[in-house]
């Protein structure tokens, strides 16, 4: 019955386990969530303030920082419950990581054709969703200005 009523208010509703729960979130909003501190955390150790970030950034970036801000503006403790509370949070958190020293090490190595490479499995990995989502944030870039 909550089901019906939430959809017939216009929710979207997908019943799940807990524990799917938990394993979806850890990448919906543990490893977002913790993509903007690191983000942040980045530029603050490179000495690249916002301000300064901003008069540099392309429109991408430029959302991107104003997501970030959106996120840093809001309660500390419940991101913490979102990351730290979420026990399947830390291996998202990993994987993210190897993927990141992948990234650094093609980088570091002049590897254009596999970064190339990773670019374009990623990609792949959108299959029929790509041009949707992709009008949608264009559609978002625009708005923002």
């Amino acid at each position: 019955w909550l089901g019906r009523a939430l959809a017939s208010a216009g929710m979207a509703v997908r019943q799940s386990t807990p524990a799917e729960h938990d394993a979806s979130m850890a990448i919906i909003q543990a490893l977002l969530h913790s993509l903007f501190v690191a983000l942040c955390g980045t530029m603050q150790a490179g000495d690249l303030p916002p301000e300064v970030a901003m008069g540099l950034a392309s429109p991408t970036m430029r959302l991107e920082l104003g997501l970030a801000a959106r996120i840093l503006s809001q309660d500390p403790a419940l991101y913490a419950e979102l990351v730290v509370g979420n026990r399947a949070a830390p291996t998202q958190l990993d994987r993210l990581a190897e993927a990141l020293r992948r990234l650094a090490a093609l980088a570091r190595a002049g590897d254009r054709e596999a970064f190339a490479a990773a670019f374009l499995s990623a990609r792949e990995s959108f299959g029929a969703s790509l041009a949707p989502l992709a009008a949608r944030a264009e559609a978002a870039l625009d708005r923002f200005g």
